[in-house]
């Protein structure tokens, strides 16, 4: 089991992770309000969301590696 400390960084590790992907979706929504090329704004958000699971599955991955050894 994790101790309270560890959990506290884990959920602060998320929580910026979190704050990080709400600023870059609020920015691709001023985006496509003000741009008439909807289609490469979301082509680019679309891109964004692959990134943001591709960092939360990779540091899911180092930290069980880091437990294991």
């Amino acid at each position: 089991m994790l101790n309270d400390r560890e959990f506290n960084i884990e959920l602060e590790d998320y929580r910026a992770l979190l704050n990080g992907f709400i600023l870059i979706n609020v920015a691709v929504i001023g985006a496509i309000l003000f741009t008439d090329k909807v289609e490469d704004v979301t082509t680019g958000l679309g891109f964004l969301v692959a990134v943001f699971i591709f960092v939360i599955a990779a540091s899911i991955r180092i930290r069980k590696r880091m437990k294991e050894s």
